[in-house]
């Protein structure tokens, strides 16, 4: 295999050669790029299965190595917002998916704030895993000096994050009520 200057052949056990995929080519240091590039590679061979499965169609392997290399590239236009790069220029060049374009993250430390004294603050929140799957809700009651009134918390089952998050503003008005 020789994409983008990159080769290599790998007849081992599932770890090794994905360990070794990982430090394949030390000038594609980005854990991003590399995690595309794997990402892209596996969809398109099992893309290139399925047509083979059910419409018979053979895999053009220059094309297939083409829309790997198309995926990483709009993967990362999506990720790196910032980027100037043309998507024809990331093509040519894997080099510039290295670059990271995104500005570096700022840790914002959010404390709790009390309420005003006599006022009670509902704290509730949702959790699904997945875009929908295995929910539950939560909830802390406080007061003016930050004592804890009230707790609750339960499974909802198969939920969405929206239902999940709607569903503990109600259940706090229900307790409050």
């Amino acid at each position: 295999m020789a994409w983008w200057g990159v080769e290599g052949c790998f007849n081992a056990a599932a770890n090794d050669w994905l360990y070794g995929w990982m430090s394949l080519c030390p000038m594609i240091n980005s854990e991003r790029a590399w995690g595309s590039l794997f990402s892209a590679t596996i969809w398109t061979i099992w893309e290139a299965q399925n047509q083979l499965i059910f419409e018979d169609k053979a895999a053009n392997v220059k094309q297939a190595i083409d829309m790997v290399k198309l995926r990483v590239v709009w993967w990362f236009k999506a990720l790196a917002k910032g980027s100037q790069d043309t998507v024809q220029m990331l093509m040519l060049n894997v080099k510039l998916l290295c670059v990271e374009h995104t500005k570096p993250k700022l840790k914002k430390s959010v404390d709790w704030i009390p309420p005003v004294k006599g006022i009670l603050k509902f704290n509730v929140d949702g959790s699904v895993r997945g875009n929908s799957g295995s929910a539950g809700i939560g909830g802390v009651l406080k007061g003016a000096y930050g004592n804890v009134l009230c707790l609750f918390s339960f499974s909802m089952g198969i939920a969405d994050s929206n239902a999940t998050e709607l569903w503990a503003v109600f259940s706090s008005c229900l307790v409050g009520y």
